[in-house]
């Protein structure tokens, strides 16, 4: 939002171009990079960006117009429309001051802005002071296209301002950034006249700091995958789409193989993600930590090198590049699902050994143990946000047919959150996935004389919110082999979230039965 800077005697506000992917945002940013080259205070940046596309944000700032008796300093920001970059999205979009929302000027186009102007309108409920709004209607020389009057009638905002456009001629570049100073000044001046409008004193903001807290975001797990397989096609890696539907399995592996330790150089595709993964392999590598080759087992092969911790195993080894690198695709996939349960900061990465195989490569922050953790001055606070966690994660399980490591060694905190730090393999046996990692962390908990009746109130709840009901009913069929005092604790927590989950015309019927003294067994009656 705009604040005042005492030391420069402006108001700096924030201009941010929204749209889909391929609109024009950015071919608008490079217009005016050229068009107000006379008066820019700073080059156009774009941070990162993929065959044209932006990966963080387009960035300048122009010092145009005035409001309130002094001048304006904007800082003009272009999204990126990636559907992987929802959050990055969401960030930018909240601390604008007006946004030009770029449309596509056709049918299909019209389509997803509606669906787009929606988010815009919940982003602007969460604020203050939501952000004005404007479209351009961009690619006016398409054959297909349709006009600006028509285009906000399509989208059901006959009200907004627009301007048509065709971007990469120039067209209309300059009369949409003129009319977003114009309506953020008229803002500011109506605000300072009807309200008294009191500004923030302090400096802007700046392009670095945004890009830090940027890069820390999430990335939205379905299309996360996709924009690595992109990487990958811009390298020219790929022959065609096919070769992404290969069913390749890891390549067998006799014991004491050596494997090359991950290193920054590899090719576009074979790291994720790209632009991190390197800056934190490269840190890595500055003391010479990354010389060298380790010795993998029949089991598994594990690093420790200043903060992180670098794991690979047999069965993550591959004979082809090309194998390796769907496993890669399908790892991060896997790892962007776990949302927030993902230690940030972790990377993938396929190395390429001497003998010609590729490992998998996963690399991540040590992070504290949640035995330790647990230790901390409110036990049971701690264990509510563990039983959350779980929750989530039998979520995860269950919804991808994946398999978790059932022991809370697989589990840390990092930063006082709960993070997913084991492996994921696919399920042998999809009805009951989850249902082990439930039964297996609960026991361990006993065994630490932990109190499992209060990490099972949160479960309930969190299972019935984060573990969909079919699921729900396969975890209350498993019954693991050996049932303990704590395994009655997991039955009667998720009967509980079964009913939670059941509407009120059939909670009689779906209500867990008490064990009678006669079954020899805890848990609900087998149905």
């Amino acid at each position: 939002m705009a604040v005042f800077d005492p030391d420069a005697q402006r108001i700096c506000v924030r201009v941010v171009y929204d749209g889909s992917a391929g609109t024009g945002k950015t071919t608008n940013l490079r217009q005016l990079s050229t068009l107000f080259a006379g008066q820019r205070s700073a080059e156009l940046t774009s941070p990162a960006e993929l065959r044209g596309r932006t990966l963080y944000f387009d960035w300048m700032d122009i010092s145009a117009g005035a409001a309130c008796g002094f001048p304006l300093m904007c800082q003009v920001i272009s999204v990126p429309g990636q559907v992987a970059f929802t959050e990055r999205r969401r960030y930018l979009l909240a601390s604008a001051d007006v946004v030009v929302y770029v449309c596509d000027s056709t049918k299909d186009g019209a389509s997803r802005a509606r669906e787009a102007l929606g988010v815009l309108d919940e982003i602007g409920r969460s604020c203050d002071t939501p952000a004005k709004l404007l479209l351009q209607a961009n690619k006016q020389d398409q054959p297909d296209s349709i006009g600006g009057k028509e285009l906000l009638q399509l989208v059901g905002r006959p009200e907004l301002p627009v301007v048509e456009a065709i971007a990469t001629e120039g067209v209309g570049v300059v009369d949409t950034f003129v009319s977003a100073v114009r309506t953020v000044a008229r803002d500011l001046t109506v605000r300072m006249e009807r309200e008294g409008l009191r500004l923030p004193v302090r400096s802007a903001t700046g392009m670095n700091r945004v890009l830090t807290h940027i890069a820390r975001t999430p990335i939205d797990p379905f299309g996360a995958a996709e924009l690595l397989l992109e990487e990958a096609s811009a390298a020219l890696l790929f022959d065609g789409p096919e070769s992404l539907i290969s069913k390749t399995e890891p390549q067998g592996a006799p014991p004491s193989l050596a494997a090359t330790l991950p290193n920054a150089d590899v090719p576009t595709g074979f790291i994720w993600p790209a632009h991190t993964g390197r800056a934190t392999l490269r840190k890595l590598a500055r003391e010479g930590a990354l010389d060298k080759s380790v010795a993998v087992d029949e089991g598994d092969a594990m690093q420790v090198i200043q903060d992180h911790i670098l794991s690979t195993s047999t069965q993550a080894r591959f004979g082809d590049a090309e194998a390796a690198r769907q496993a890669l695709v399908r790892a991060a996939r896997e790892r962007t699902q776990l949302g927030a349960l993902l230690v940030s900061d972790t990377v993938l990465v396929v190395q390429p050994s001497q003998d010609g195989a590729w490992w998998l490569w996963t690399v991540m922050p040590l992070i504290e143990s949640i035995e330790r953790w647990l230790a901390g001055a409110d036990g049971l606070t701690q264990l509510a946000t563990l039983a959350a966690a779980v929750a989530r994660a039998v979520g995860v399980s269950a919804r991808l047919g994946v398999d978790l490591a059932p022991s809370l060694a697989a589990f840390g905190a990092q930063n006082n959150h709960v993070r997913y730090r084991g492996t994921i393999a696919p399920s042998s046996d999809r009805e009951h996935a989850g249902a082990r990692l439930l039964y297996g962390v609960t026991r361990e908990l006993a065994e630490l004389e932990e109190d499992v009746d209060a990490f099972a109130a949160t479960l309930e709840m969190e299972l019935a919110r984060q573990v969909e009901m079919q699921q729900l009913a396969a975890l209350a069929r498993y019954r693991p082999a050996a049932e303990s005092q704590s395994d009655a604790v997991v039955v009667r927590a998720v009967e509980r979230a079964i009913v939670a989950c059941t509407p009120p015309s059939d909670a009689r019927a779906r209500a867990p039965r008490a064990p009678q003294p006669d079954e020899g067994r805890t848990g609900p009656e087998a149905a």
